[in-house]
């Protein structure tokens, strides 16, 4: 009886879902509404029996489950599997979410925060191949990052690379790390839609609104896009200078709106980056598109089996 491994990439919004087999291919993707899952009393029973109903349909059952790999958006201890807290996802703090899953599933985990798995998937099926020094940017409900130097996604002892909630002004709004000015402020999906709300006067309810906006050359709309990836592009040259990167990868759900921003974000980095640093560095648009996430839970659940299966 062949195995198969799950990918979940958890998002603010939305919970992507992959079922793969050990070659890697997908079997089948799925997407869920993050607001069933907001509360950890309800999370592992409602992500199992949607798994259950979800595999009962394609004729499999959880004895076909080797092992299950998950991308949350926050600051996480990986070793232990253990969330300090979800910047945008409340009630999460301080929870032990690997020894509740194995108990609830009796599964292995491989936890990990989500932009490093969107860099792991780039490092394994996309841009940042070969690559030594490069951040990836996941542009949605916050601004998430994952770096890789060496040639190997950075983990530290919390694991995550939390360059979105790097304070940049002094005085700045409140964050939802609790912090204040984080470029997060700036760049997350909820600062767009204020901003697209107070300079159209239209009732915008999320980027894609002005997406199609700037789609019809609607000049504010552009501006906005315009402003979002000079200030992407200021920061992108302090971490160029900070880190020698060779490579910014773009992804999540803002990044679809690149064609508006990605001239402005490039300019930026050209003004804002020191000589010596910015000879050959690129920005790319990930490939991988909305498979990202699933694929680098994927990645790292098939690594974490393999590894401790020779120990």
């Amino acid at each position: 009886m062949r195995k198969i491994l799950i990918g979940i990439d958890w998002g603010g919004t939305f919970i992507k879902l992959g079922i793969f087999n050990f070659k890697g291919d997908i079997l089948g993707k799925y997407r869920l509404s993050s607001q069933e899952f907001s509360q950890p009393s309800r999370f592992f029973k409602y992500l199992k029996k949607k798994l259950q109903n979800i595999l009962k349909k394609r004729g499999l059952s959880l004895s076909r489950v080797k092992g299950m790999g998950i991308g949350v958006p926050g600051v996480i201890n990986t070793k232990e599997g253990f969330i300090y807290y979800l910047p945008n996802i409340k009630g999460w703090e301080n929870f032990p979410f690997k020894v509740v899953f194995e108990k609830e599933f009796g599964l292995p985990l491989a936890l990990d925060n989500d932009a490093n798995l969107f860099a792991l998937a780039e490092l394994k099926q996309g841009e940042m191949k070969g690559v030594k020094n490069a951040v990836l940017f996941t542009l949605g409900t916050g601004l998430g990052s994952g770096l890789v130097l060496g040639g190997e996604v950075f983990r530290a002892k919390t694991s995550s690379f939390e360059a979105g909630h790097f304070p940049v002004d002094f005085k700045g709004r409140k964050c939802g790390c609790g912090s204040k000015g984080c470029i997060e402020t700036f760049l997350g999906s909820s600062y767009i839609v204020k901003k697209a709300r107070r300079i159209l006067r239209k009732k915008i309810s999320s980027p894609k609104e002005l997406y199609c906006l700037a789609l019809e050359n609607n000049p504010q709309a552009l501006e906005i896009w315009r402003d979002f990836g000079y200030k992407l592009g200021v920061f992108s040259a302090g971490l160029i200078n900070l880190l020698n990167l060779e490579l910014i990868v773009l992804s999540g759900g803002i990044a679809k709106a690149s064609r508006f921003f990605m001239k402005s974000l490039k300019e930026a980095i050209q003004e804002r980056t020191m000589p010596p640093f910015l000879k050959g560095v690129k920005v790319k648009k990930s490939k991988l598109a909305d498979t990202a996430g699933i694929l680098g839970a994927y990645e790292f659940i098939k690594e974490r089996l393999s590894r401790d299966s020779f120990r």
